[in-house]
C-alpha cells in the first residue's frame, strides 16, 4: 500500500508569484538623517480575530505528562514579540513588490528562480531592494534597516487552551543529487517495479513548492508517482520553476474540528489570546522614503483590506489579526530635517499603494488569496 501523501488540492496554502525581476536603489546609512525622508513612530492597535499562539520556551506537565504551551509573556503579561510581527509583515512587502529574490535551501534550485530575479539583495554594492531597505537583511556586510518593531503588550482580554489536530512539518525532502546519484530520475526504469518504489518513497513532495515537468498537466491532483513519471520522461532538459510566495490561504483552510480523525489529535495544549483581545505597541523609523512608506503601511494591513496571520496554527485559521494606527509622532523637528507624518498620511499611503499600476495584479491575486471572509 502506497503511503499517505499531499496533494496540492488539499493543501492549506497557496503561492503568490515571484516577482520577474527587482529594483534596487542606493541605501541611506543610519548615521546620517536623509533630507525629504520620514522620521517617527507609530503607536499600532493589534486586534486578535481568531485564537493565536506565539510560542515561548514556558511549559506545563500535568500528571499523565501531557503538556501544556505557554504564549510569549514579558513579566507575566501575554505580548508578540515585535520579531513575530516583523517577519508578517515582510514576509507581505516581500510578495507584493518588486523585491529581491526568495532564499532557497539548496544553491542548485536557484536555477529555478525567475531568470531576472535570481539572487538576494548585498549592501556591498551601495543598492538594496525596497523591502531590504525597509527591513534590513544579515549576510554580505549586513544592514540593519530602516524600522525598528517593538513588542505589543496585552491591554484587555484572555488567554483559552486550544488543542490542534496534528500538523505535519514542512516539505524539506529536496532532492541532492550530489548524495543520492542514485535517485537521478533519469535512471529510473518506470516499468520496473523495483524503480518505481524508489522515488515514490524517498521524493516527490518537492513538486507541492516547484514544478513545470509537462506542459498541461494537473498540478493540483498530481501524484508523487506522477510527478516522477513526468520529470523521467523530460530528463535532464526539463524546465522546473518555483510556484511563488507561499501563504496560508483564506478559502483552502481547514476546520481544525473535522479535518482529521479523532486519534490524530495532537496531545499539546496550546495557551492562545482568545479573539478580541487587544494589544498595543509601536514600531519606529529613520529616514523612511515616501514610496518605502507607502509599502509599509500597505504590508501592515492598515486599512484590513486582506487577512493578516500570526504564529501557530494558521492552516485552521488560527492568528488572524487587525492592525489600526492609533497615533502617528513625527521626530523629524528633532533632527532639523525630515517630513511630517500623521495617521491619516499613514491610512492614505495604504491606499495609494494598492491602486499603484506597476504590482497591481499581484496585489488583486494576493487580497483574493488572503480575502476576508464574513
Amino acid at each position: 500500500m502506497r503511503e499517505r501523501q499531499v496533494l496540492l488540492r488539499d493543501a492549506a496554502y497557496d503561492f503568490l508569484p515571484l516577482s520577474d525581476h527587482s529594483q534596487k536603489e542606493r541605501f541611506t546609512l543610519h548615521n546620517k538623517v536623509e533630507n525629504n525622508t520620514y522620521n517617527g513612530k507609530l503607536i499600532l492597535r493589534i486586534l486578535v480575530k481568531s485564537p493565536l499562539h506565539v510560542g515561548s520556551s514556558q511549559q506545563e506537565f500535568d500528571q499523565e505528562g501531557n503538556v501544556t504551551k505557554r504564549h510569549m509573556r514579558r513579566n507575566q503579561t501575554p505580548v508578540i514579540p515585535g520579531s513575530s510581527l516583523k517577519g508578517a509583515v515582510r514576509s507581505i512587502a516581500e510578495a507584493v513588490s518588486y523585491s529581491c529574490a526568495v532564499s532557497v535551501p539548496n544553491p542548485i534550485l536557484k536555477n529555478l528562480l525567475p531568470p531576472g530575479n535570481k539572487s538576494r539583495c548585498s549592501p556591498t554594492n551601495g543598492k538594496l531592494c525596497i523591502t531590504c531597505s525597509i527591513f534590513g537583511m544579515i549576510g554580505a556586510g549586513g544592514y540593519k534597516g530602516k524600522v525598528n518593531f517593538g513588542e505589543f503588550t496585552l491591554k484587555s482580554g484572555n488567554t483559552i487552551p486550544k488543542k490542534f489536530p496534528s500538523m505535519e512539518s514542512p516539505f524539506k525532502d529536496y532532492p541532492d543529487y550530489n548524495k543520492n546519484k542514485e535517485l537521478m530520475p533519469e535512471r529510473f526504469d518506470v516499468s520496473k517495479e523495483k524503480d518505481r518504489k524508489k522515488p515514490y518513497k524517498y521524493y516527490g513532495n518537492e513538486r507541492l513548492y516547484y514544478c513545470k515537468a509537462c506542459e498541461d498537466g494537473d498540478c493540483q491532483n498530481c501524484t508523487k508517482w506522477e510527478y516522477w513519471e513526468h520529470i523521467t520522461e523530460a530528463g535532464k532538459t526539463r524546465d522546473l520553476e518555483f510556484r511563488g510566495r507561499k501563504f496560508y490561504s483564506t478559502d483552502r483552510e481547514k476546520n481544525p474540528d473535522n479535518a482529521v480523525k479523532k486519534d490524530s489529535v495532537d496531545k499539546t495544549t496550546y495557551e492562545m489570546l482568545e479573539p478580541g483581545s487587544i494589544l498595543e505597541g509601536e514600531i519606529t523609523f529613520q529616514n523612511l522614503r515616501e514610496e518605502e512608506g507607502r509599502l509599509l503601511a500597505y504590508a501592515l494591513n492598515i486599512g484590513d483590506h486582506f487577512n493578516m496571520k500570526l504564529g501557530y496554527g494558521k492552516p485552521y485559521g488560527y492568528g488572524k489579526i487587525e492592525i489600526t494606527v492609533l497615533d502617528a509622532e513625527n521626530m523629524g523637528k528633532r533632527y532639523l530635517t525630515g517630513k511630517n507624518i500623521n495617521k491619516d498620511l499613514v491610512k492614505k499611503w495604504a491606499e495609494e499603494y494598492r491602486k499603484d499600476s506597476g504590482i497591481k495584479n499581484t496585489i488583486e491575486r494576493f487580497e483574493q488569496m488572503m480575502k476576508k471572509v464574513q
